[in-house]
């Protein structure tokens, strides 16, 4: 069974708030603005870490001296020369090859001054930038890393820490589109249910932008969401399933890092409205649409990627007075072709498995696996997701 390696100090924030949140009490605070903070020497630094055999590997850190307690962000980078200067991202977006990256930072985001580095995530982080043959990895790997802090747009480092690791070669592929989701009771079945069970009923994700390129290794990017809401309409847009407090877009599309709730979003006036979330910059907009789209009465998936020839997909937005234009479907997938279908009207893409499919395109190429499949007969994006 692979284990978590534990590291010390895993007190260290705690008391740290603690001391500060007393202090707050008797010195009415300010913001201070600290250039760095630390991040504590794990026990297990001189061992080797088998990287195929771990889950995660634990971090601490203290919280910056903010003045007081606050809701910072917090992300892990990994060097091999601890050196900071040029990301994975950055590399791998360079169409021209010739940049070379010294560090990566890796996805995860820590609201807390502890953390568990995802071994499939820094494997492939190490893949990255040190590009190991398949048939010439090294028995063991020294490796730095740092943490960095966010908080109102202002961004801290660390010390740097070693540790020592046993790696393994990595297939790499493009990182997925980043992924944030509608819930509300203008949004599918209006329940409100934010948790991975309700994606596709209650939890409804956007979908990717044509044209639109996404990072590399981050996965960010643009997305949109287009669909007709009512007037008086309250939603949210969580990024993490199941997260109301962090990554949460609410009213006046402020995002919710943590503190007091602003509210929901509120639908001034009905009808069609382009949703549109940059997740690069954190920044989202509402815009109503000047359009009439068909409504169709049923759409179907069909092509030779399924057995059965044909599945009937299900209406996404079902809550009182909705129009829908999305709809989903649990499938099973041989490798093949697959169109949405309409009566005479259907939409394909030359992508998979998320893209944006058009009424000239050709057969989407499907990949054999179980997917959750959803579509939006306005923009004519789509995504399947795997189960």
């Amino acid at each position: 069974m692979k284990k978590f390696i534990q590291s010390i100090g895993i007190f260290v924030c705690s008391i740290a708030l603690i001391t500060a949140c007393s202090d707050d009490r008797s010195n009415n605070p300010t913001l201070q603005e600290p250039t760095t903070f630390s991040l504590n020497t794990p026990a297990y630094a001189a061992q080797n870490i088998n990287l195929a055999l771990s889950d995660g590997i634990n971090f601490t850190w203290s919280q910056p001296a903010y003045g007081f307690p606050v809701a910072a962000q917090y992300q892990l980078q990994v060097s091999l020369n601890d050196k900071y200067n040029i990301s994975t991202s950055t590399a791998l977006n360079d169409r021209s090859g010739k940049t070379i990256a010294d560090y990566e930072t890796l996805t995860t985001v820590y609201n807390e001054c502890k953390g568990v580095m995802n071994a499939e995530n820094l494997s492939a982080a190490l893949q990255r930038l040190a590009k190991y043959k398949e048939d010439n990895v090294p028995a063991t790997q020294k490796v730095y890393a740092r943490a960095l802090s966010v908080l109102n747009n202002d961004t801290i480092y660390s010390n740097s820490i070693t540790f020592n690791v046993v790696p393994h070669y990595v297939e790499l592929k493009d990182a997925d589109p980043e992924m944030w989701y509608l819930v509300g009771n203008c949004v599918g079945d209006g329940k409100w249910g934010n948790d991975a069970a309700s994606i596709g009923t209650s939890l409804i994700p956007m979908f990717v932008k044509a044209g639109e390129f996404y990072d590399r290794v981050t996965g960010k990017g643009t997305i949109e969401y287009t669909a007709y809401f009512p007037t008086g309409g309250e939603f949210k847009i969580p990024k993490t399933p199941g997260n109301w407090d962090y990554d949460v877009v609410c009213a006046g599309f402020v995002i919710r890092q943590g503190g007091s709730n602003p509210g929901n979003i509120t639908v001034a006036a009905a009808g069609y409205y382009t949703i549109t979330m940059n997740t690069k910059s954190k920044t989202c907009t509402m815009d109503k649409v000047d359009i009439t789209p068909t409504k169709y009465a049923s759409i179907t998936l069909e092509g030779t990627a399924l057995e059965s020839g044909s599945v009937s997909m299900t209406p996404v937005d079902t809550y009182a007075g909705a129009e829908n234009h999305t709809w989903r479907a649990n499938v099973t997938l041989v490798e093949g072709g697959l169109k949405f279908k309409s009566g005479s009207t259907e939409w394909g893409s030359d992508g998979f498995p998320y893209e944006v499919a058009t009424t000239t395109g050709n057969e989407i190429p499907a990949l054999a696996g179980k997917y959750l499949v959803m579509f939006n007969d306005i923009s004519g994006a789509f995504y399947f997701f795997s189960r």
